[in-house]
């Protein structure tokens, strides 16, 4: 079965041969605060790398009549592992699946035809302009159409993907890289997610050389767009949706209005996942309020010397991995600093099923960072710290108010909740306060549609001072 780890490498690479170079594509440290977390495989990415193995399955060249591509979730860069299933009859049509285990990422319905030789004149050109990455609002494309040129390095484009580039007509593959530069790159632009491709194709025209698309429909509760894509030899659709714009988060000048300067004077605290949401929240609120604070991240070192530095250096960064071994900073810390409270926001991306049954990949990720990972936490502070810190420790009320599609989050914070009861009762002199907050809009916590009615900063200074307190 073929296997793929996309990297950022391949996302450069993609970028440069398609002209999306949307950050959530190719930007770690954007990636970050966006919301999937980390950086995406483009959808057309991997639909290319799908083609690549279809079209070394037949090994003969092809003219595509029809294709039909549904991205059902996105694909995250290194840690993903896809496998590939095609289903060829004999009659020229295929379904090929996109997938990693029970999590379907890309389906794929085409028909195709033989042909003797692919054309590739007109589109061995050099690599796409890269465009500006536009940023309309929905309320304002209603009606729009344009065109723009069709690009296809042919060089590039063997070196990624040498079967598709070998068997599949060239214009056909620069109608595709098309659609995802419309997509990324213009409408919806930057704050995009390319959701289904429906193409209808007749004999190739090798005079146009144009990608002519306008908007046909925009239903604005659901932040989805349609496209018609109105090309002499390819006719069909594109359905994106405009994802949630980059959540503000709180200044540091703003928190100094929140607190006062003593409000926690005296404290140590030390932060897990204090670099990204309510984490971020948390660790600017208790500078400002006084408290010595320490706060840690896992990748986003960029983001936490920002913090640092907004911070006026009343805070230190240090580099922890809850599900690594290497705790050599977190020791070093401890040698010398001695937390008088400890906060534990660490948290994996918070990824959804639709499947009816719990889902035990997803399941088990949640576990390992609110369970084990917390577990190995609390028992490096028992070796190195003496005198145990008291701990903020936070759940969900969606362990009481469980949406379907929040199965696995819900169980695992409930376990969590669980780990914290018997840590305490194995551990008389820890405290550990256990609130289940509810959602809030970070930037680790947007969607397509709700993030949160409540707000984030009040509900964060609501349990931040009632733990400080030790209600």
């Amino acid at each position: 079965m073929p296997v793929k780890i996309f990297t950022h490498k391949d996302q450069l690479d993609f970028a440069q041969l398609s002209g999306d170079h949307n950050p959530m594509h190719v930007s770690p440290v954007a990636a970050r605060r966006l919301m999937y977390g980390k950086q995406v495989v483009h959808g057309v990415h991997g639909l290319f790398w799908a083609l690549n193995k279809f079209t070394a399955d037949l090994g003969h060249s092809v003219r595509l009549i029809s294709l039909f591509a549904v991205f059902q979730k996105p694909i995250k860069i290194d840690d993903t592992v896809i496998g590939y299933a095609a289903d060829i009859s004999d009659d020229g049509k295929a379904t090929i699946v996109v997938y990693n285990g029970d999590d379907i990422y890309q389906k794929i319905i085409l028909q195709w035809e033989p042909v003797s030789k692919v054309a590739s004149e007109g589109y061995a050109k050099s690599n796409t302009p890269q465009l500006e990455c536009k940023t309309p609002g929905i309320n304002n494309i209603d009606g729009i159409s344009n065109e723009f040129d069709l690009h296809f390095n042919a060089t590039k484009g063997k070196e990624m993907f040498p079967m598709l580039t070998r068997y599949l007509a060239h214009k056909q593959t620069a109608q595709l890289l098309a659609s995802t530069r419309l997509v990324g790159m213009m409408i919806p632009g930057l704050n995009s997610i390319y959701s289904e491709l429906e193409l209808q194709f007749d004999e190739i025209d090798e005079e146009e050389t144009r990608f002519k698309y306008s908007v046909s429909n925009v239903i604005e509760r659901f932040n989805l767009v349609r496209l018609h894509i109105g090309c002499s030899d390819a006719k069909g659709s594109i359905a994106a949706f405009f994802r949630p714009k980059t959540v503000r988060q709180l200044s540091y000048t703003e928190a100094k209005s929140k607190v006062s300067t003593d409000s926690f004077k005296g404290q140590r605290v030390l932060i897990i996942g204090g670099s990204r949401g309510i984490g971020e929240v948390t660790t600017k609120l208790l500078a400002a309020g006084g408290a010595d604070v320490r706060f840690t991240y896992n990748s986003g070192k960029v983001d936490a010397d920002l913090i640092v530095a907004e911070t006026e250096n009343k805070t230190t960064a240090l580099s922890y991995n809850v599900l690594g071994e290497d705790h050599t900073e977190l020791k070093q810390l401890l040698a010398g600093w001695k937390p008088t409270h400890l906060y534990y926001y660490a948290t994996p991306f918070i990824e959804t099923s639709d499947a009816e049954d719990l889902n035990e990949r997803i399941y088990q990720k949640f576990l390992s960072f609110y369970v084990a990972g917390f577990e190995k936490l609390m028992a490096c502070l028992e070796t190195h710290n003496a005198s145990p810190p008291a701990v903020f420790y936070p759940s969900s009320v969606f362990v009481s108010e469980t949406p379907a599609y929040l199965k696995e989050y819900a169980k695992a914070k409930a376990e969590g909740e669980a780990a914290c009861k018997k840590w305490e009762q194995q551990h008389p002199a820890v405290k550990i306060y256990v609130p289940r907050i509810p959602k809030v809009a970070t930037d680790q916590t947007a969607g397509l549609f709700d993030s949160g009615n409540d707000d984030t900063t009040e509900v964060a200074l609501n349990y931040i001072s009632k733990f400080a307190a030790g209600d």
